[in-house]
């Protein structure tokens, strides 16, 4: 559930309804970050389990959405989004990083926000696969990213419009950004703010990775946990 600790590699995830619900909008509205294969989907009455193919990864905050598009049997979606967090390891990290996403000057909504520790390289397809910890920008454009472990190197950035839908960003057909060491975070609580990623416009010609945008910035203020609206919806376990 939310906040546990020491949870055991082979735990499934379980989110429990207050009522039936329509399962296949409800098992698309499921994502987990650090990003796993949740292909394994069964119901227990109004509990959607999704069993990982593999082990959950050691010593990591997971964080658990199920966005607003989750409805119930008469397709009434929930009240509001929920997340819920817990760790394979012995603390819930706490580190945030915030900003907004831009497009030549004016607010982005909906733009998808990826901070990774490892960015790996484009496939042969010019397509970035999810990486770490992943958010979306709301109407004013702006994004924040919590539940981050300190790191003895920055994070980076990666900001793009999904235009197709597929969570991965196509780097030479999709409006996007890359900012490498964007923030770093030493400590368990630390908290970046105030980083604007301007997304690359479409005649700039992208064939690779796009152009860094800012500098690294270091920790600014202690980091509050996320605040989660439970509601009387849906509670989570994690067993």
């Amino acid at each position: 559930s939310d906040g546990d600790v020491n949870v055991d590699l082979s735990a499934a995830i379980e989110v429990e309804f207050s009522e039936e619900m329509n399962r296949q909008p409800t098992e698309r509205a499921l994502a987990v970050t650090p990003e796993l294969d949740l292909r394994n989907f069964r119901w227990r009455g109004r509990t959607l389990i999704a069993e990982p193919l593999e082990l959950l990864p050691d010593t990591t905050t997971i964080v658990v959405r199920v966005a607003g598009t989750a409805s119930d049997y008469h397709g009434v979606a929930i009240a509001a989004p929920h997340r819920f967090a817990f760790s394979t390891g012995e603390v819930i990290d706490t580190g945030v990083v915030a900003g907004s996403v831009t497009a030549r000057g004016q607010p982005v909504a909906g733009a998808i926000v990826w901070a990774c520790l490892e960015l790996a390289a484009p496939d042969s397809a010019g397509v970035l696969d999810a990486c770490g910890y992943a958010s979306a920008t709301d109407d004013d454009g702006l994004f924040r990213i919590g539940n981050l472990r300190p790191a003895a190197r920055p994070y980076a950035l990666v900001a793009f419009i999904d235009s197709d839908g597929d969570g991965r960003y196509s780097v030479s057909m999709e409006s996007g950004r890359v900012v490498t060491d964007a923030a770093f975070l030493a400590a368990p609580a630390d908290s970046v703010g105030g980083i604007e990623v301007p997304l690359a416009d479409t005649d700039e010609g992208r064939s690779g990775m796009p152009r860094d945008a800012g500098r690294p910035r270091g920790p600014r203020s202690a980091a509050q946990p996320d605040t989660l609206g439970t509601g009387e919806a849906l509670r989570e376990v994690a067993e």
